[in-house]
């Protein structure tokens, strides 16, 4: 603001910029969606709590003075991968604002059970786009029957009106998984995908990755898989992955099988840094050559990048 005034006959113009004190906080919190417990504080809270944000969502749900609680609100949580993750909490009080570090995510997954879990929370907006932060929390042995994709092409391509699912050369795949899945280093042992559970299981994990979407940082061993593995169409991103099979089958219903957009990829999906050991894989009676794609697109597919694969 500019301060006007008047000093012997003269006019005077101070010019005042004025800053919230902002105070880091010691310590570093991680929170899940489903497990929305309260922050306790080390340090000393001053003045009354007004709000709290995260990467400019506001996520503040009450702050209990005595106990130095700080509770976020589950209706305010994000649910899109662009509001979560790590970044710095902002506790804004009538005084000052105090940061602290802090990561949030959709899971955290420890175990086989949370893995299956996933599945219930695909297939958001109509099974057109599933967002959120996946992380692996440890190594993971896989003891379901069999996983089924969060967003399969089959809903993706229907819902979007035949424009979300399938190729665009253009601008890239608008449906999907729009989220993010980090196995931080960690293994997935024994991932298997079995058509006789589910009709989808040809998709993979993800079915369709929307043009956002990311999987990274996760390594494969025992995956047993009878279509897709990651994703079976899509234009997003897939690096820094290690793939061990112990069974690939080529799918009943024509469509391709192997790693990554064997169906079909469009512009901007990219393959990065990834190992697939496919050397001590049983193949079944239905895989070829002709439907077998470890990496690739099927006819009309728009640019993979590939880098280090």
């Amino acid at each position: 603001t500019q301060v006007i005034g008047t000093y012997k006959d003269a006019s005077v113009a101070v010019s005042v910029k004025v800053a919230r004190t902002r105070i880091e906080l010691d310590g570093f919190v991680e929170l899940e969606a489903r497990a929305l417990s309260p922050i306790v504080l080390t340090d000393e809270i001053q003045g009354t709590v007004t709000e709290a944000i995260f990467k400019g969502v506001s996520v503040f749900g009450s702050y209990d003075a005595a106990q130095k609680q700080l509770t976020l609100s589950s209706d305010k949580f994000p649910n899109d991968a662009a509001h979560l993750g790590e970044g710095q909490l902002v506790i804004s009080t009538d005084r000052a604002d105090y940061l602290l570090e802090a990561a949030l995510y959709t899971m955290i997954i420890k175990t086989s059970a949370d893995l299956d879990a996933m599945q219930g929370i695909g297939e958001g907006e109509n099974g057109v786009i599933c967002d959120g932060y996946y992380i692996l929390a440890n190594d993971i042995t896989y003891t379901g029957a069999s996983f089924a994709p969060l967003a399969p092409e089959g809903v993706v391509w229907s819902q979007g009106g035949g424009t979300n699912g399938g190729n665009d050369a253009t601008a890239g795949i608008a449906g999907g998984f729009r989220g993010v899945f980090d196995g931080r280093g960690h293994t997935i042992t024994g991932l298997k995908f079995d058509t006789s559970v589910s009709t989808r299981a040809y998709n993979g994990m993800f079915g369709v990755l929307h043009r956002e979407g990311v999987v990274q940082n996760v390594a494969f061993e025992q995956a047993s898989i009878c279509g897709a593995l990651i994703a079976y169409s899509g234009s997003g991103t897939v690096r820094n992955v290690y793939v061990q099979y112990a069974s690939i089958q080529g799918p009943t219903d024509g469509h391709y099988a192997g790693f990554v957009y064997t169906g079909s990829a469009s512009a901007g999906a990219t393959v990065e840094a990834v190992f697939i050991d496919g050397s001590n894989a049983m193949a079944y009676s239905n895989t070829t050559t002709a439907n077998t794609r470890l990496i690739g697109c099927g006819v009309g597919g728009g640019t993979v990048v590939y880098n280090g694969v």
